[in-house]
């Protein structure tokens, strides 16, 4: 067999560019997130591991660990059961320290519900891996690249508190504030209200939020309680033609017990996984300052043109925002 002259130089052009492409595409890394939640009383924490488990399948991020800030008992449980069913069974899970931690239940049962289905459990390991989540941060940072990894906080401030305040160890010869400073690129959180006001997340342990808030060492973007609190999302997951998962019988039990199956939940830790990827700021626009935690665990904001920590305004309307975080938790 023979080709003519023009066609080995179209099959040698395409050739040329298929190569190009697979080492341009080879050559984008995926950002290093660790997912701290305190997964358990509320159900948006699941929706935002949903959108994880689908960037990571994506290549858009390389998910390194799931970390329970809850010391709630089933919080780094149901985290293997949502890890195991995306794929993951193997992905380290962080268990709350409950010298530092809240211990906040679950009141709708959502995650007692989702314990309970064993065919959920069916891609989980036997073996309980969850690690102490301080312990489980040092050896992730002590491993990754300068100034590469990501952590998205969806829950209080207690691990990040701790971490802050570790000292060295096997894994790494620096202080805790030594490490983030060397190995985190930024911090988003979603955590307070802005400009000001009182969010779950921060007084719950007012004590950590305060102490993370003045002595982080890196870029911290705050997405608002007032930004996911009127994105309404989770309603196609109650479409009868769906297959059972976790994600879909946690919404069906938390939009029932939230009264919210007419209008859908709002989408706070959903909104925070957005903001953590809107580098390029076409959702969000960056408000730069310091956040001011007072006692009572509200807080407050001083603008400042060079300041490290940001709270986010919305550039993109709700309702564009809710059909991103729907189509995620789609699988799409």
């Amino acid at each position: 067999m023979f080709f003519r002259l023009p066609y080995i130089g179209f099959f040698f052009s395409l050739l040329i560019c298929l190569v190009t492409a697979c080492h341009q595409q080879k050559s984008v890394a995926s950002l290093p997130v660790i997912w701290d939640t305190d997964i358990g009383p509320d159900f948006d924490d699941a929706g935002a591991l949903a959108m994880l488990h689908h960037l990571a399948d994506k290549g858009e991020i390389h998910l390194l660990a799931t970390i329970s800030c809850n010391g709630y008992a089933n919080s780094p449980q149901v985290l293997h059961v949502f890890n195991g069913w995306y794929g993951r069974p193997d992905l380290p899970v962080g268990r709350a320290d409950t010298a530092y931690a809240p211990v906040v239940p679950d009141e709708c049962h959502w995650t007692d519900s989702v314990l309970a289905n064993s065919e959920f459990r069916k891609q989980q390991s036997l073996a309980d891996t969850s690690q102490d989540a301080i312990k489980l941060y040092r050896k992730l940072l002590a491993a990754a690249a300068d100034h590469s990894v990501v952590i998205i906080s969806t829950g209080f401030f207690s691990n990040l508190a701790a971490l802050l305040q570790s000292m060295p160890d096997r894994f790494a010869p620096d202080s805790g504030l030594q490490l983030v400073r060397r190995k985190v690129k930024y911090l988003v959180s979603m955590a307070g209200r802005f400009p000001e006001g009182r969010e779950f997340n921060v007084y719950n342990d007012t004590r950590a939020a305060a102490y993370v808030a003045d002595h982080w060492p890196t870029p911290i973007i705050f997405s608002g309680f007032e930004i996911g609190d009127s994105v309404f999302t989770g309603l196609p997951l109650l479409q009868p033609h769906l297959p059972e998962s976790p994600l879909r019988q946690t919404f069906r039990v938390g939009l029932r017990c939230w009264h919210e199956v007419e209008i859908g939940h709002p989408s706070w830790d959903e909104t925070a996984v957005l903001a953590a990827l809107d580098t390029t700021h076409q959702l969000f626009v960056p408000e730069p300052g310091r956040i001011i935690i007072h006692p009572d665990g509200s807080n407050g904001w001083e603008y400042k043109s060079d300041g490290q920590q940001y709270y986010l305004i919305p550039r993109t309307s709700r309702s564009r925002l809710a059909q991103l975080i729907n189509g995620y938790l789609l699988g799409k």
